[in-house]
Parts: C-alpha cells; sequence; structure tokens
C-alpha cells in the first residue's frame, strides 16, 4: 500500500532517473551486495547508465522456469520464481516485469498478463485478462496480446486484440485521458484503464505495436524522498498518423527498500 508523501524533507528528482539516480551511487551500477545469477537463459535485461554499462536487472529461464532478479537502487540481489508457465513477450525495466503467458480456462486456452515487482518479490497483476472493464458493472474481456511494455515503478501497458490500447499502474491515484490538451478520467479496474480501442486493420496494427511507449512526462521532475515518490507517467501511441496520442498515469509509491 502506498501512503501520503512526507510533508517535510522533500527534494525534486526527476522521475525517469529515480532508479538509474540510486543505482549510479553504486560502483559499476552493481549492488554492494553483488550481482545477480548469470545462469540460465537470457530473456531481458536492464543495464546500468554508467559510461560502460552493466546489467542491474535480468530475467532468465531454467529448467523451464522463469527467474528474475534486481540491483536496483542498491537493492541486494535476490532470485526471484516469476512463473513455471512459458512465458512470451517478456519485457523488463529495471524493477518492473512484466509477461503473458497460455492458459486453460473453462475449456479454452486463453491469454493472461502478469506483472512482478522485483524489488519486494510480489506480483502485482496476477494473470488477468487482456481487457479490462470498461465501466463500473462491464465485465473483463479475452483477446490477444500483440504489444506489451512495462516502465520502473510498476508501470504496464500493452495492446490487446491489435486495437485496443490498456494502460496500468500497480496503484495509480488516476488515469486520464489527454486530448488536445485537456485530460478526461479513466475508469480504472484495479489499476487498468482502457484508454483507447480503434479499427483493427493492419495499419492500425502495426503503428500500435510499433509505437506503445511509457515515459515520464516531460518537465516534471516529480517528489521523493528515500522512501516514496510521486510519479506522473504518460503512455503514448500512433494510430497511423505523425500525431501521438497520450494518457497519464498520477500516483506515488513507496519503496520501503531504499528507506533507512
Amino acid at each position: 500500500m502506498t501512503r501520503p508523501a512526507p510533508s517535510t524533507l522533500l527534494r525534486r528528482l526527476a522521475v525517469p532517473a529515480l532508479a538509474v539516480a540510486a543505482v549510479a551511487a553504486v560502483p559499476s551500477g552493481a549492488s554492494a551486495a553483488g550481482n545477480c545469477p548469470t545462469s540460465g537463459k537470457t530473456l531481458a535485461v536492464s543495464l546500468s547508465s554508467d559510461p560502460t554499462p552493466v546489467p542491474i536487472a535480468r530475467v532468465w529461464r531454467s529448467g523451464g522456469k522463469t527467474y528474475g532478479c534486481t540491483t536496483t537502487s542498491g537493492i541486494a540481489p535476490k532470485t526471484r520464481l516469476l512463473t513455471t508457465r512459458k512465458a512470451s513477450l517478456v519485457r523488463l525495466d529495471f524493477d518492473t516485469v512484466g509477461w503473458t503467458a497460455k492458459v486453460k480456462r473453462k475449456g479454452k486456452t486463453v491469454t493472461r498478463v502478469w506483472a512482478y515487482d522485483l524489488a519486494n518479490g510480489k506480483p502485482w497483476l496476477s494473470g488477468v485478462q487482456p481487457v479490462p472493464a470498461r465501466a463500473e458493472g462491464d465485465p473483463r474481456e479475452e483477446g490477444s496480446v500483440d504489444q506489451l511494455r512495462v516502465g520502473s515503478g510498476l508501470m504496464v501497458a500493452w495492446v490487446a486484440n491489435g486495437s485496443t490500447v490498456v494502460v496500468g499502474a500497480k496503484t495509480p491515484d488516476t488515469i486520464e485521458l489527454v486530448e488536445e490538451g485537456a485530460a478526461a478520467p479513466l475508469f480504472s479496474d484495479g489499476g487498468l484503464a482502457v484508454a483507447g480501442s480503434y479499427e483493427a486493420d493492419a495499419a492500425a496494427r502495426g503503428s500500435l505495436r510499433s509505437s506503445l511507449k511509457i515515459a515520464p512526462v516531460p518537465g516534471d521532475h516529480g517528489d521523493a524522498d528515500d522512501c516514496e515518490y510521486q510519479y506522473l507517467t504518460a503512455v503514448t501511441w500512433k494510430i497511423g498518423g505523425p500525431d501521438a496520442l497520450e494518457a497519464r498515469i498520477a500516483g506515488s509509491r513507496a519503496t520501503p527498500y531504499t528507506c533507512p
């Protein structure tokens, strides 16, 4: 659970650099307690911002199981068992890893989405359906996942069914769609929201897959101390034209692993 940001001793810190800045204090980008394992088949890796980058987070497969580890913010490396299923679309950004997998439900093979916090060793999305509810009382829907992105600080976005953009975070305060300078709130289904649905033609599918991105809102530095930070994150995508569409996620996140 998150808690209100401290009212004193706040310092301005660029949220996109939060994980990297904390790691930068550790020589060569590695944890003082060591590095993540190098065994198994690497599925994804995050590198430090050092002149000679080194791995500071890694996801790998070994013995039919998928594991992850991070040394972001100087965290002592711990091997986390992520899944025993065959994971696909594996994505990693420092402390945040996401993946999809096929499961059997009511006699059918369907796709589910997971997201995991490597810092505290706990999942925050556990096999959710690809399309969240769009309004109170609406059901979640099955579908494919054609693209998946994650962002440091427990952010996630994906393209469902080639045409629907889903965005979210572990505990967002607000999720809004930004259009022509105005922001409209989106319905949050457990921290996830449908940000847009479009015609599923080949051009739209290709554009959504290639353009989907997660990044801090330019110019927003956030508030942070050693125990928590507040963020404003943008998910952007295109549907064939040059202009990007945008959803913004605002909230706060406790970081007890860097708290004295």
